[in-house]
């Protein structure tokens, strides 16, 4: 059974995968497209109910019923090399080039539909959540009005293309940059533009990802680094590549993007802040690995190699998948639900239990795991007093409290601890009033890992929520609680509108009962901006 290698005779990360996979005895054929018709020719026959077809590059012949792996790796348009190109050639040879390869039972990495899909930056940036990655809060506009605004509440923002190279001859890679501080934004409405949160890094991370395995390498910031140098693409920068670990949870998410993505293979990168987040800025399904081996000495293109050379089904076709935020799973019976009221106190114990184990995993785990216990404690004793109090609660078999949800009436006046005085700095006092006071506030939400991904955070809020006075709900929570954050927002809970210029650290969600509340700033438009990221989901 036969490789083929789908890319240019320039490319050299693919010479490091074709001289593996001769070194193991496994028959290569590598064909740029750009060649055919050619130097690169086929011939394809439906009859008697069977196809056969056939490559020739070379003077070689392959039957194409004898591809083990296709790697589309860097391969030109078809059709652009023949005697007399043309836009009707192209299209021609491409339909026939891959439209024989989709019919082989070759396994793709990556197939071309899965490839097209996922060079779409909103849609990487979307996946992105899904998959409980972090991602800086981004805007794609071109509305020059909804870019001033984005640029109020995050003040230090990039720009960057939403497609990638600029299509010239020769292409040209075009950087991110930084935005320069009283833009106006007034080009914005020629065309479509992507700002982004600059993220203030520490270092550059390449995690590339060749089906099951994940080798990440870290590039340390210079300390005298300008703060302009963004694109790590083109700053100057002595640092080398380095090895770096990967957090199981991290692991976790990105294999969850390329499952999603239904590709095999995937170069990520993340910008490290000062704190250590890892924020995702792409995922380029034919990205380059060349420079990273060689720092780091990580088999990448061994990696490649064994996968191409491995046996095993092809890849699923394109939009079969199981969607990330299904609530069934196979072999997963629903968890059943205690409701209480204070009396939920004589699972006092078990609940600060959970409520540590949540509540000091990323992205709160610069939290003392005692410290949260004992405060944790002292206010379960007091808030299970409240007027309205109420809470619920998931029991496994042994007792083991899977999840659970509090919370109560909001009372007048509203509070000014904890973290209560940020959302009247945001949303004004008199929105308060109207919005939150009289409304059941959703206190804590937590699900342990083990029952995540099963809907019983869904469950949980709506025990609660489905009696709030009036049909009124309301809850807070840290914006950098990116899948929490990601979480609400998919299950429909809204964010009121700021006070104009106001920012904070906190973000303040309106149950999908509520009705949608009028911006206080501009009755005449409303844009519904959505900056979720998703590194761990704990609600």
């Amino acid at each position: 059974m036969t490789v083929l290698v789908l890319t240019s005779q320039q490319d050299v990360t693919a010479d490091l995968v074709v001289a593996r996979l001769n070194s193991t005895g496994i028959p290569v054929v590598r064909l740029d497209p750009a060649d055919l018709p050619g130097e690169v020719a086929l011939s394809g026959e439906y009859a008697h109910g069977a196809f056969r077809g056939y490559l020739s590059v070379g003077g070689r012949v392959v039957g194409m019923d004898g591809l083990r792996s296709v790697w589309v790796r860097r391969p030109g348009v078809p059709g652009a090399r023949a005697a007399v190109p043309s836009g009707w050639l192209t299209e021609e040879a491409s339909q026939a080039f891959y439209g024989m390869l989709r019919g082989t039972g070759a396994r793709w990495m990556n197939h071309p539909d899965a490839a097209a899909r996922a060079r779409h930056k909103p849609w990487q940036l979307h996946l992105a959540q899904r998959s409980r990655l972090p991602v800086p809060p981004t805007l794609i506009t071109t509305f020059p009005q909804a870019a001033r605004d984005f640029a109020r509440r995050f003040p230090d923002l990039v720009v960057k293309p939403v497609s990638g190279s600029h299509p010239q001859e020769p292409p040209r890679v075009v950087p991110t940059s930084r935005v320069a501080p009283g833009v106006d934004f007034a080009a914005v409405a020629f065309g479509p533009t992507l700002l982004q949160r600059r993220v203030d890094k520490r270092a550059d991370i390449r995690l590339t990802v060749v089906g099951d395995r994940v080798l990440a390498a870290r590039k340390a910031v210079a300390p005298d680094a300008h703060p302009d140098d963004i694109d790590v693409r083109f700053a100057p920068s002595a640092e080398p590549w380095r090895p770096a670990d990967v957090s199981p949870r991290l692991a976790e998410a990105v294999h969850r993007y390329l499952r999603e993505a239904e590709l095999a293979y995937g170069a990520f990168d993340f910008a490290e802040d000062t704190d250590g987040i890892w924020w995702f800025l792409e995922c380029n399904q034919s990205g380059q690995f060349g420079f990273v081996e060689m720092d780091t000495g990580q088999p990448i293109a061994r990696s490649v190699a064994d996968w191409l050379a491995g046996e095993g089904p092809p890849d699923p076709l394109p939009g079969v998948h199981v969607p990330l935020d299904s609530t069934h799973h196979e072999g997963i019976r629903p968890l059943p639900l205690r409701t209480f009221g204070s009396d939920v106190l004589t699972l006092a114990d078990e609940l600060t239990d959970a409520y540590a184990e949540i509540f000091t995993a990323p992205p709160w785990d610069d939290r003392d795991p005692e410290e949260t216990r004992v405060r944790f404690r002292e206010r379960l004793e007091t808030d299970a007093h409240r007027p309205g109090f109420r809470a619920a609660v998931s029991l496994a078999d042994d007792g083991r409290i899977r999840g659970f949800v509090t919370g109560w009436t909001t009372e007048a006046p509203f509070r000014t601890d904890r973290a209560y005085g940020r959302v009247t700095e945001l949303l004004g006092a008199k929105r308060v009033d109207e919005l939150l006071v009289g409304a059941f506030e959703i206190d804590e939400l937590g699900v342990r890992a083990d029952a995540r991904g099963t809907g019983l955070g869904r469950r949980l809020l709506s025990a609660l929520t489905s009696a709030a006075p009036g049909g009124r709900a309301w809850l807070l929570t840290w914006e950098q609680a990116h899948d929490t954050v990601a979480f609400y927002r998919r299950t429909g809970w809204r964010e009121p509108e700021p006070l104009p210029g106001a920012e904070s650290d906190v973000v303040v969600f309106l149950s999908p009962s509520v009705p949608s509340p009028r911006s206080p700033s501009s009755p005449a438009y409303d844009y519904d901006y959505d900056y979720a990221a998703s590194p761990e989901l704990n609600c």
